[in-house]
């Protein structure tokens, strides 16, 4: 079994002769930190992934500011989005998406990453001012029932048994929603007064934001979207020959059922510019760039990039 050490943001702890800082900072998953780290020798700062115009960008603005106050030789610096110069905020994404279902009277399909907590709360906030539910799947579920256990996300995340949540059970197996179909972790769920099937969702389209990713829209053949549905996509995208395939699969599917497709999305990484000014604060010796497809913009950046 893995061994899990639990950190505290901005609580030492030491590795051998390491010395570590974690900070928290703002991803698009909870929980990601970067980290100041102690030699004999020298001093590192590693970013992890990272940025500024979240939720919880205080968290980064904070970290960088602490750092910047070490005499820093060596910074670790992600670059998913160098190459990019402008940032989206997930308010941006609440407008547009409120801006969309307010309009839709049919179904709404939200595709967005299931571990993302802030576009899930996001969308929940959406389908409530709709009078909307919003149909999660049951490992969705799951993860939210885990997440209530963590002291700092407990008052910010709704429990699964919430007024405007469903949770959705897919046929599996015999097709026939035998108890035998669903593995153990699956079976708390099925019998929940909120647990819906497709045939209820096709019933109900214009009172719910049924969350489906790329792996569920076979899921769709079942809850058979009526003419008017949309779909709206809240992750980035391709950056690869195997994604941009997944895609065009997706697109496929979507084009299937007619619906009509928005994207609106916020990154979990720091634009160009804000890394830019992330290295010109912490003023680091040396930069090595991670977690990029384009180091050499990192060259425009900093006089001693490795």
């Amino acid at each position: 079994p893995r061994i899990f050490n639990l950190r505290e943001t901005e609580k030492s702890f030491r590795i051998g002769s390491l010395e570590i800082k974690p900070y928290a900072v703002d991803h698009s998953v909870p929980g990601a930190m970067a980290f100041l780290i102690r030699t004999s020798d020298k001093t590192l700062v590693y970013t992890g992934d990272l940025r500024l115009r979240g939720i919880c960008g205080d968290l980064t603005q904070r970290f960088i500011d602490e750092v910047a106050k070490e005499d820093v030789d060596i910074l670790l610096c992600e670059g998913t989005r160098i190459n990019e110069n402008e940032s989206h905020s997930e308010e941006y994404v609440t407008e547009n998406v409120n801006n969309v279902v307010s309009q839709c009277k049919q179904l709404v399909v939200a595709d967005f990453a299931y571990k993302d907590l802030y576009r899930f709360i996001t969308f929940y906030k959406v389908a409530k001012d709709n009078d909307r539910n919003i149909v999660i799947s049951k490992r969705h579920a799951y993860l939210l029932e885990e997440l209530q256990k963590v002291p700092e996300l407990k008052n910010n995340i709704p429990r699964v048994i919430d007024e405007n949540i469903s949770i959705y059970i897919d046929r599996k197996d015999t097709g026939r929603f035998e108890k035998s179909d669903y593995d153990k972790w699956e079976l708390k769920f099925l019998d929940l007064s909120n647990a819906v099937k497709a045939d209820w969702i096709h019933e109900n389209q214009e009172k719910v934001i049924v969350c489906l990713n790329f792996f569920d829209m076979n899921e769709l053949i079942d809850i058979a979207p009526n003419t008017g549905s949309i779909y709206v996509h809240s992750t980035s995208e391709p950056h690869n020959e195997e994604e941009i395939i997944d895609e065009r699969r997706l697109n496929q599917w979507i084009d299937f059922f007619g619906l009509k497709t928005y994207h609106f999305h916020a990154s979990g990484h720091a634009s160009g510019v804000e890394i830019q000014k992330i290295i010109e604060t912490i003023k680091p010796k040396e930069l090595i760039p991670i977690h990029t497809e384009h180091p050499e913009l990192f060259q425009k950046m900093h006089y001693n990039v490795k």
